[in-house]
């Protein structure tokens, strides 16, 4: 489909079909070519209304520099906002607090911190993000910044109702 269809689209759909073409830029889907710079704007379009799922892959784009200048540091702001409590969600976004584990288990991040990384891989994994899940099973099972513990890297040890 023609970029123009999208623009004159995005007059008349809401945000979160806005997200939802950011990411079909992004994963080049439906016979669309994948170009990471218009899926960016289309998340930042999407993110400066607040929807999470946008935020979340703008974060995704910022940390791997895919469409935009890399900015770790601006991937884990991003993340850390939306892995906080809300009204609406009260144990915080998993996505969000997976992000966030996953820029603070990245030992060429500035603000490596893999305590706090694996403790915000942990809030995801409690609510069932099976990305969380398998990160930290292989955080276990390499020993990266912990002990290794092939115990704890059982997933029917760690997460017996995932």
């Amino acid at each position: 489909m023609h970029y123009n269809y999208f623009i004159w689209l995005r007059n008349k759909v809401t945000l979160q079909h806005n997200s939802r073409l950011g990411i079909l830029y992004s994963e080049g889907n439906y016979g669309i070519v994948r170009d990471y710079e218009i899926a960016v704007k289309w998340f930042q379009l999407a993110a400066h209304q607040n929807n999470p799922v946008a935020i979340s892959r703008l974060a995704y784009c910022l940390y791997d520099g895919d469409g935009i200048t890399q900015n770790k540091d601006e991937a884990a702001r991003l993340w850390h906002s939306l892995s906080q409590p809300t009204t609406d969600n009260p144990n915080g976004n998993p996505a969000g607090q997976y992000g966030l584990g996953l820029v603070l288990t990245d030992k060429d991040y500035t603000g490596y911190n893999p305590k706090k990384g694996i403790k915000e891989l942990h809030k995801a994994a409690k609510q069932r993000d099976h990305i969380a899940q398998y990160q930290l099973g292989e955080i276990c099972h390499n020993g990266n910044d912990v002990s290794v513990n092939n115990k704890k890297a059982d997933p029917d040890e760690m997460w017996p109702i995932a």
